[in-house]
């Protein structure tokens, strides 16, 4: 409940680089860029304010049961990557940017950054900074959650319904209960 804020400001950082980046479609549109970085800049954020609390729960590891440590230890062992993956994000957000036409994409920037630029760049920094990254998490967080379910202490081996079960209460001694019809 707490993370709120942190989870709106993920979803607006989203958001936010998913206009920019529509609008970057249309050369006119030079507010597009902006709308890309600060998006970027806000998950960079987020990411860091993640970063902590996983932090933070490393300090208090010893309070935590089987299965939620067997999960900080995956999230942990994704946070690199995923980091890496961020960062090409927020490079390819400040490497300027790429028009479309219909004799194929145009780069408008010079800059250092450009090779970044997840349209015009370098298609190897591309497939290794930010697929393969991705990649990478996706599996250390799959293998988590299937070692999650095979854990025996894990909470969820314990078969505690969802919702709660009506109660089942037999009748008195010498009485039974009647069939309904």
């Amino acid at each position: 409940m707490r993370l709120r804020f942190l989870k709106l400001a993920v979803t607006v950082g989203i958001v936010l680089s998913v206009v920019g980046a529509i609008k970057s479609k249309d050369a006119s549109s030079s507010g597009a860029t902006a709308l890309r970085k600060v998006g970027m800049i806000m998950l960079l954020v987020c990411f860091v304010i993640i970063g902590f609390i996983d932090l933070l729960f490393w300090q208090a590891k010893d309070q935590l049961m089987k299965h939620q440590k067997t999960l900080l230890n995956g999230i942990s062992c994704g946070m690199p990557f995923l980091a890496v993956r961020v960062i090409y994000s927020v490079l390819s957000a400040f490497s300027g940017s790429s028009t479309f036409s219909t004799s194929g994409v145009s780069a408008t920037s010079s800059s250092s950054l450009a090779q970044f630029n997840s349209i015009s760049g370098s298609w190897q920094l591309f497939l290794v900074m930010s697929t393969l990254m991705e990649f990478v998490v996706v599996v250390i967080y799959i293998f988590d959650a299937e070692y999650q379910g095979t854990d025996t202490e894990s909470p969820s081996t314990n078969h505690v319904p969802l919702y709660p079960q009506p109660a089942y209460y037999p009748p008195p001694q010498g009485q039974t209960y009647a069939k309904g019809g």
